[in-house]
């Protein structure tokens, strides 16, 4: 298999995982970081609210600064964001992260 296309379907794979896992898991984040009802509900709305909205300027500035320069730097700020979620010691920087 070609290595490009299975990191594009790997990336693909990995976001609607992102929010149906995050919503499955709501009730153990509320034991460990709190219930704190805003808090939560803005742990999955952040990554839908940013994926929605970078989906359409990322796709601008790949056109300029290209796919492969924009793909690394897209797993890169993944990578941190997954980072920085792990290792939250509360509610606001679990959303911060995500």
């Amino acid at each position: 298999m070609n290595p490009i296309l299975f990191t594009i379907l790997l990336a693909v794979f990995v976001v609607p995982s992102s929010i149906s896992g995050t919503a499955i898991a709501l009730p153990y984040i509320a034991e460990s970081l709190g219930s704190e009802s805003t808090l939560l509900q803005w742990v999955v709305n952040s990554f839908n609210l940013f994926f929605a909205c970078f989906t359409l300027i990322w796709g601008a500035i790949s056109d300029r600064l290209g796919a492969k320069t924009c793909l690394i730097a897209g797993v890169a700020t993944y990578l941190l964001g997954s980072i920085l979620s792990f290792l939250a010691p509360s509610l606001l920087w679990l959303d911060v992260g995500r």
